[in-house]
């Protein structure tokens, strides 16, 4: 999977609109821009929208590497591989129980996400938080530069998701 961090779900239709050359590196073979419009499916996405969590149904891209065959899905920077939760709705539950001090079921009955899902959002920051601070201790100049990105690795590699391969590419404005 591909996930493209100049988009978000608000601009995937530009991702779908584009027949051109795709300057991704496949994360199977290595190749790069060998990639064929594959075929669409449909996902749902829960963000936060003037306040309020709203579900949104997405068509997402797939490419085929022309190298080796294999399929890959076209994310975008705000999409977490395997959840319809959105990155942005994950940090502000994170940020109302773990800032704001909001308790986990008042979060719960306000959002309508199960409280096992919101300790789950929880396990995963202090996780990130864990191996951020100990690989990152002495970059006190930029806290958390990447954080998305480092984020969505950290998620990827745990066991459940490691025969998933993800690539993080910036597509840069010429290449649509």
């Amino acid at each position: 999977m591909f996930i493209d961090l100049n988009h978000t779900y608000k601009s995937y239709h530009e991702i779908i609109d584009n027949y051109g050359k795709w300057e991704f590196i496949c994360p199977k073979c290595k190749a790069y821009g060998h990639f064929q419009r594959h075929g669409i499916y449909s996902r749902f996405l829960c963000v936060i929208e003037d306040e309020c969590i709203v579900e949104q149904r997405l068509q997402i891209l797939r490419l085929k590497c022309k190298a080796c065959q294999s399929t890959h899905a076209v994310l975008t920077r705000d999409m977490i591989p395997f959840s319809v939760y959105s990155f942005s709705l994950m940090l502000d539950i994170i940020r109302s129980v773990l800032v704001e001090s909001v308790p986990v079921l008042k979060k719960e009955k306000e959002t309508s996400i199960s409280f096992q899902m919101i300790y789950h959002f929880l396990q995963l920051w202090r996780l990130f938080i864990s191996k951020y601070i100990s690989l990152h201790i002495s970059d006190l100049q930029s806290p958390f530069q990447n954080s998305y990105v480092q984020f969505l690795i950290m998620i990827s590699q745990r066991k459940k998701f490691k025969k998933y391969p993800i690539c993080f590419e910036v597509l840069y404005p010429h290449s649509f």
